[in-house]
């Protein structure tokens, strides 16, 4: 018998359920989970994934009030909702009721000025909750509270480098124009200079210094991400600068009235003579300047304050986050003299939240990133949050910028002389940009308070925006006591091969002085229109400075007219509709547009598109979905498309078996694009009735793929006795109608094994599978059935899971794709104990410069599948000579931004509590105890099988050691038993008792040693 599914990648999955009720996971390899609400099985689940991996999951019943504008699209965008900690580990989903909403959750707060409150609709009750919103009534926006720490965000940015150096703002003074700011937090406590309230203005009265209180929270927030002590929590969320001398002016509780933010700007910049102000706030942008931009220009040059202001939060538009063209950045924060902040995520992918550009004038913002994503802050005592807890935890680029006023006040105590542009360089020069981010999505990339530290070379400008080809100068400004030699060259993110040139490619720029090198952008004739940006580097040893440049190159633009009929010939406004660029990058989603008229016009640049939608209609009292997908449509002038209903024909699947029933089904579709493969994904539960149809011309099949994708089983209730994971792929094709079934000698067998891991009667189990086709890289749905004997699976490469679900969390344990051959037998075992960390394929444990990056799956089985439980509460700390230097708040999954120190030795320790509702492996940690980072890469774990009263122990074949400890009493106490070789790698003890059994496994060998220890391992009887 061949072996069967092999062990998956690391990163955990995780999931969240909709307001529909239904419930997604994102596993690893590309795989998308949906585990229908009560009642749901045969609702079509509508998958998206984008080139750059951002995924969301549309159940089709919500397309209606969508398209009516009362639901908020990002409600549905998983990668979104997930980044934004809203994941299955909290017990609520956080909305915001627009007036007319039934109840659908706690109350926590009335918003006056918008008409709305805000609420928390239990997890639990969200089917329930979908239903009563019904048709008609209020919108319900989606709220935002997260899980990951500022501590995290601090360490991501390297402020503890500095701190290490004495630079934490001393002697800086930093303004916080927001809410107020809460000085009685242990946080701020002797903080604050300085408080006044402007917001009496926007009534036509003074500003006071007697209503300074917090009562929205925001404000406080801000300045603890900036200066806070960390107090509350003995340093754990300390701010990026505590030593700054901070003032505080208040805007307003809710509403903001421009002339109060200026009033506010005035006195921090020309009273309080702020060296650095942040403004976590904004307003619409127009053409022109408006009085705050203006002011900005004005205050920046007067009193040489540097004003950090947030992008925005409008980047969940349905755009290519690429495209340069959203022109989502607000006022003031496209002010050329601003530095702009957008959001990245802990792993500094930007935020999809996140504003992007191009600024008004076609200038390259937001200028930097920095973290945004699930930032623990200080909780004001005045806010309606603070129930007794010092602390909270949200997103958005209001969290992201203090980050970088922080590292600009770090700065400015490093060199008190500099003034804000230089400050604004510094801070650009030494950002770290994310691979293949367009500059319009991320400026020069993530703040990096270390590298901002060490470049004594500043560049003029900080950033280079362009609208037609030509030449510019780049002047590099030398502020060290000695020559520097730059090596230059340009790394194009977006554009045609040779666009950006720079030269000399060798600069030697002489202490105290300037030099200048020359920017030269050539747009050949026929080269395509839109945003191309790039990065200059010169480069100086292990020392660098980047400048971003944008061009936006003007497009010809043409009007793509559609009409949308349904099965009856009906004009529809019930469709869900995409327009992808091929050629260009540009994406239309209907769900981003209001209102959603049967005939609509884009303007579109010239082009190659392809155009894919689905339509519900009913036909014969039968309510039926029809796919349309016209792969390759030439826009070179203007055009009207009708997407016809009528001509889509039936989809059916079935397998040999006679009762068998098909319990889900998905149809994906491949698009590759001029930025990468586009995936669309179709969830089809149960019987529901499909149709589809192409238009156009038969697409290419190095660019476009079909797949049709079916699970059958038994129809039992939790286990089935036998399961069918059948697939078609159809390259360079999109069938009109489709029918497909396998016979029996077509087929795999696979004999499988499958514990559940969640004890809870209430739990459901199902075995998942995705077919994986070479070439085509796609993110799809996972089809699946109950818990099967075997499965046979059509000749070809699949990846399968077991995944768990219940009110008390999710479990899912992941193979790696396997190559089936009609006629083949194979067998797999899935969540057989011991439960513990590995490092499977596709983890990792790297320290490369100054970024240590872990990826651990803390629950893989005795098979060596990687396995996520979801809730698990744990944390990943690195120690130094046995102090901490570096902390996250998830297990196994972490980066820090830190550099290896010389001497010492390291342990990086990985924890993962699941609480008492499992009754094994209930706590797992992992301990790897090393001198040289450079052994990280052969790190090991050991792997262990229980057989009656003996326990099998597998590691690394180099180990020199390994010794074991048994417990009977949760930990309590240890005692040690002999361990005896049995081969490379492969060791054997007994295990004398009864009762649960807890381990404790040393291995050492290979320069390192890894401790892992297991509560509730296994029972022995």
């Amino acid at each position: 018998m061949a072996a069967g599914a092999g062990t998956g990648p690391a990163d955990p999955a995780r999931t969240t359920t909709l307001i529909t009720g239904d419930a997604v996971t994102l596993t690893p390899g590309g795989r998308v989970s949906v585990a229908p609400g009560p009642g749901r099985a045969k609702v079509t689940m509508l998958t998206s994934t984008t080139a750059d991996g951002h995924t969301s999951v549309i159940p089709e019943d919500a397309l209606p009030a969508l398209r009516q504008g009362r639901l908020d699209r990002r409600l549905f965008d998983v990668t979104g909702l997930l980044a934004a900690g809203y994941d299955d580990r909290r017990p609520d989903l956080p909305l915001i009721a627009g007036a007319g909403t039934p109840a659908i959750g706690v109350q926590t707060r009335a918003l006056g000025s918008i008409k709305a409150s805000a609420v928390r609709a239990p997890k639990r009750a969200l089917g329930a909750t979908w239903k009563s919103l019904g048709p008609g009534g209020g919108k319900v926006w989606l709220d935002a509270v997260g899980h990951f720490t500022a501590a995290e965000g601090v360490q991501q940015i390297g402020a503890p480098t500095a701190w290490e150096q004495g630079l934490t703002g001393t002697g800086v003074t930093v303004g916080v124009i927001d809410s107020g700011v809460d000085g009685s937090h242990p946080d701020l406590s002797g903080v604050l200079a300085a408080q006044r309230d402007f917001s009496p203005l926007a009534d036509g009265q003074p500003p006071t210094d007697e209503n300074v209180k917090d009562t929205d929270g925001h404000g406080t927030h801000v300045a603890s991400i900036l200066a806070g002590s960390g107090a509350a929590q003995a340093g754990r969320y300390r701010g990026v600068a505590p030593g700054v001398r901070l003032v505080s002016a208040k805007v307003g509780d809710w509403e903001i009235a421009e002339s109060a933010v200026i009033a506010a700007m005035e006195w921090t910049a020309a009273t309080q003579h702020a060296d650095v102000v942040n403004m976590s706030l904004g307003f619409p942008d127009s053409a022109g300047t408006d009085p705050m931009e203006a002011a900005l220009a004005d205050l920046t040059r007067r009193y040489g304050t540097l004003f950090v202001v947030a992008a925005g939060n409008d980047g969940n538009n349905g755009n290519d986050p690429d495209n340069g063209n959203d022109y989502d950045i607000g006022s003031p924060a496209g002010t050329p003299e601003a530095l702009t902040v957008g959001a990245v995520d802990h792993d500094d992918k930007p935020a999809a939240f996140s504003s992007r550009g191009p600024g008004l004038g076609d200038l390259v913002k937001p200028d930097v990133t920095a973290p945004g994503v699930d930032v623990t802050s200080a909780v004001g005592h005045d806010s309606f949050e603070y129930r007794g807890n010092e602390y909270s935890t949200g997103y958005g680029t209001s969290f992201a910028a203090p980050h970088v006023a922080g590292a600009a006040a770090i700065l400015a105590q490093a060199h008190p002389d500099w003034t804000p542009a230089m400050l604004k360089a510094g801070l650009m020069g030494g950002a770290r940009p994310a691979a293949g981010v367009s500059v319009y999505a991320q400026g020069a990339g993530r703040v990096d308070v270390p590298r901002a530290l060490a470049g004594p070379v500043l560049t003029e400008p900080a950033s280079v925006s362009l609208t037609e080809a030509g030449t510019r100068t780049i002047t590099y400004r030398n502020t060290g006591t000695s020559a520097v030699t730059l090596d230059l060259s340009v790394r194009a993110d977006r554009g045609p091969a040779g666009t950006f040139t720079v030269s000399p490619s060798r600069l030697t720029v002489k202490a105290g002085a300037a030099a200048t090198a020359t920017l030269t952008v050539t747009t050949p004739d026929g080269a395509p229109s839109g945003a191309y940006s790039a990065r200059i580097e010169a480069k100086a040893g292990s020392r660098q400075v980047g400048t971003p440049v944008g061009l936006i190159r003007a497009a010809e633009k043409h009007d793509l007219t559609i009409t949308q009929l349904d099965a009856t010939g009906t004009p529809s406004e019930d469709y869900y509709t995409k327009v992808i660029g091929l050629d260009v990058p540009y994406l239309f989603d209907s769900t981003g547009a209001y209102p959603w008229p049967s005939t609509y016009t884009l303007s579109v640049p010239r082009g190659r598109y392809a155009i894919l939608t689905r339509m519900g209609s009913t036909v014969d009292g039968q309510y039926t979905g029809a796919v349309l997908v016209n792969p390759g449509l030439t826009v070179d002038r203007d055009l009207s498309v009708t997407l016809d209903g009528r001509i889509a024909q039936p989809v059916e699947m079935s397998v040999p078996r006679a009762g068998a029933v098909r319990e889900q089904g998905a149809l994906d579709i491949g698009i590759r694009t001029a930025k990468g493969w586009y995936s669309e994904s179709m969830y089809l539960g149960g019987a529901v009735a499909t149709r589809t149809a192409a238009l156009g011309a038969k697409p290419d099949a190095a660019g476009f793929v079909t797949r049709l994708r079916g699970a059958f089983d038994d129809g039992g209730e939790r286990t089935s006795a036998y399961a069918y994971q059948v697939g078609w792929v159809m390259p360079g094709e999109f069938p009109t109608g489709f029918s497909g079934t396998v016979a029996e000698s077509e087929l795999a067998v696979e004999r499988v094994s499958a514990r559940p891991q969640l004890p809870v009667e209430s739990a459901y189990a199902e075995f998942q599978a995705n077919l994986t086709t070479p070439g085509y890289p796609l993110t799809t749905i996972s089809t699946g059935t109950k818990l099967p004997a075997e499965v046979r699976y059509s000749a070809g490469t699949w990846a399968s899971q077991v995944a768990e679900y219940s009110d008390q969390g999710y479990v899912w344990t992941v193979g790696r794709p396997v190559r089936y051959r009609a006629g083949g037998t194979y067998t797999s075992r899935w969540n057989d104990p011991v439960i513990a960390p590995c490092l499977p394929t596709g983890s990792e444990v790297s320290w490369r410069d100054d970024l240590l990056s872990v990826r651990v799956p803390m629950a893989c089985d005795a098979a060596g599948h990687a396995g996520t439980t979801d809730p698990a509460a744990g944390s990943t700390t690195l120690f130094r000579d046995g102090a901490a230097v570096a902390t996250a708040g998830s297990a196994g999954h972490a980066l820090f931004n830190l550099k290896p120190a010389r001497g010492g030795t390291y342990r990086l320790n990985a924890t993962a509590d699941r609480g008492a509702g499992f009754a094994t492996s209930v706590r797992t940690s992992v301990d790897w105890t090393f001198a040289d980072p450079a052994v990280l890469p052969g790190l090991r774990t050991v792997r262990m099988t229980p057989a009656g009263q003996s326990l099998k122990l597998a590691t690394a074949g180099d180990t020199d050691k390994v010794t074991l400890d048994v417990s009977f009493d949760d930990g309590a106490t240890w005692r040690a038993v002999e361990v005896r070789r049995t081969g490379a790698g492969g060791y054997a003890a007994g295990v004398p008792g009864h009762g649960p059994v807890s381990l404790r496994v040393t291995a050492t060998g290979g320069g390192s040693s890894v401790t892992e220890t297991v509560i509730r391992a296994y029972e022995l009887p």
